[in-house]
């Protein structure tokens, strides 16, 4: 499979010996306390340190945290000199950001203030930041063409990518002819020589050019269409295309457009699905042929198991997702704000292990990542950060 950007996909596998150890009501094998009181996202990685850190960031707030794995707690970060961390106010499945791996590596996050280049000093519980731009992002930051990109939006509606590369150098801006009212974004993608960031309104769009140039457009949707994002990542078919879940009030019905052309292409969908990009779950069945594709044997259509993928591991079609057991529609179970239980799931050609339970408000929210040989979960919902032996 080709590879693409912004997906729910990871090159990274887990190991699964470890896992078959728990089953649903187990206990995660070691937990941390949680930052204080926010919404986190979190970064391990290399910051003026020889070993991998942890830092978390409240995106809503702009405070940035190193855990101190000597005293059992987290620590500020401060910024050095005058200039402090803007906050974002991208919605949890808009947001993502990109970190330039090094010695010092360095962080690229939506702002409020513009694109954000940060690289913390995890010894001095410092970081250096500078911004690209001037404008609130309205997109998530994305590497594409060898640089990282992020679409900022001025108060009268004028719309630029701005740019920087791995060392921290920004490129003049690149204006969208126009102006915009985006409205709710979606998680941007990119393969090949397209890179897109979906919203309410249509398409903001990077192509890269015959003569090397890459130019910048805004393609709105046709009348009736309107992107449908809580249920998950755009899918990416095997030819590389890349497709987003809409409505058509025209036909009453659900389809997949395709992203990044100009001539209008949509699919019809008999019923929405989630996707993490390759892979889709048609209630609890897993399916790796395009969402619009119905399976040819079988009909679960008064099932009452959703599986949730969060995100593809590897090269084995593994996922770690969500097991909720409901009774109600895929949309209606989506846009539910109640408390609901839910099991933790890693499901492969050859496995299906439920390694714990969760009971909080929207669980598909909850953050994953690596960290020091643990899988670790965090949600704004739970009382601690938990984490599961994966070390070969």
């Amino acid at each position: 499979m080709p590879e693409a950007v912004g997906l729910k996909r990871t090159r990274h596998s887990v190991p699964v010996d470890r896992l078959r150890r728990h089953d649903a009501d187990s206990m995660a094998d070691l937990e941390l306390p949680l930052p204080p009181p926010g919404e986190y996202e979190f970064f391990s990685g290399t910051f003026g340190t020889v070993d991998a850190v942890l830092l978390a960031l409240d995106t809503g707030k702009g405070a940035l945290f190193g855990w101190l794995p000597a005293s059992q707690k987290w620590q500020p970060l401060l910024g050095t000199g005058t200039r402090l961390l803007s906050e974002s106010t991208l919605p949890v499945h808009a947001w993502r950001a990109e970190m330039a791996a090094a010695f010092n590596s360095r962080l690229y996050i939506p702002t409020e203030h513009g694109l954000a280049m940060l690289v913390p000093d995890f010894a001095a519980l410092q970081f250096r930041i500078d911004y690209v731009g001037n404008a609130p992002v309205v997109g998530a930051p994305m590497a594409f063409d060898h640089q990282v990109w992020a679409p900022i939006r001025h108060d009268d509606g004028v719309v630029q990518f701005v740019f920087a590369d791995a060392h921290g150098v920004a490129g003049p801006p690149l204006r969208v002819d126009g102006r915009w009212s985006l409205g709710e974004m979606g998680a941007p993608c990119a393969y090949g020589r397209l890179a897109v960031w979906p919203c309410e309104a249509g398409q903001l769009r990077l192509q890269k050019m015959t003569d090397g140039s890459v130019a910048a457009t805004f393609l709105a949707w046709p009348q009736g269409i309107k992107p449908h994002f809580e249920f998950g990542s755009a899918h990416m078919a095997r030819s590389g295309s890349l497709w987003q879940l809409c409505f058509d009030s025209r036909l009453d019905s659900y389809v997949y457009v395709r992203l990044g052309v100009n001539e209008h292409e949509q699919v019809a969908a008999l019923n929405p699905r989630i996707g993490s990009g390759t892979i889709n779950y048609r209630f609890a069945t897993k399916l790796k042929t395009d969402p619009w594709v119905e399976p040819e044997h079988g009909d679960d259509g008064a099932a009452n198991t959703v599986v949730v993928p969060l995100l593809e591991l590897g090269e084995r079609s593994a996922v770690l997702g969500l097991r909720i057991d409901s009774t109600a529609g895929l949309g209606t179970l989506l846009n539910s704000a109640e408390r609901m239980r839910a099991q933790l799931v890693y499901d492969d050609e050859n496995n299906d292990i439920v390694f714990h339970t969760i009971a909080v408000s929207k669980p598909w929210e909850l953050r994953l990542f690596l960290h020091n040989g643990y899988l670790w979960v965090y949600h704004p919902g739970m009382q601690r950060i938990l984490g599961w032996d994966v070390q070969q």
